[in-house]
């Protein structure tokens, strides 16, 4: 059974932003390694990476990530 991740708008945005990546794992090393460049997105990415790390690969297969306008 698949559980559902809530992503609030700025962690949705924050993850079009690395994509398209291959999976999920390269996503979640995308963002942690531009994090530390980034100290104002500190706390916003180590969220989205907290929510991405609990996910597995088939709830983030079919999730889609947009840029929000």
């Amino acid at each position: 059974m698949m559980s559902i991740t809530n992503f609030t708008a700025e962690e949705t945005q924050l993850i079009a932003l690395y994509m398209p990546k291959d999976n999920r794992l390269q996503l979640i090393y995308a963002i942690i390694e531009d994090r530390t460049n980034h100290e104002d997105m500190k706390e916003l990415a180590e969220r989205t990476v907290d929510k991405l790390a609990r996910m597995t690969d088939a709830e983030f297969n079919a999730a889609a990530f947009t840029m929000a306008m």
